[in-house]
């Protein structure tokens, strides 16, 4: 690795959301929605998101 940033160092995004139940979910969807306010190359940075693995309270956001 040449140590370069990439020309779109948040072109592809994996989200894991943990289990927890109701709580877990909660706190997944406040950071989805974070996601979708932050923006980079004027798009939202939840646009980016090619995976997202989950288990249990995670499951419950997606």
């Amino acid at each position: 690795m040449s140590g370069k940033i990439p020309d779109q160092p948040f072109g592809r995004i994996a989200l894991c959301c943990s289990g927890g139940g109701y709580r877990a979910a909660s706190f997944h969807l406040g950071a989805m929605s974070y996601l979708q306010k932050l923006r980079f190359a004027g798009r939202p940075l939840l646009e980016n998101v090619k995976a997202i693995s989950t288990v249990s309270g995670g499951t419950i956001t997606e």
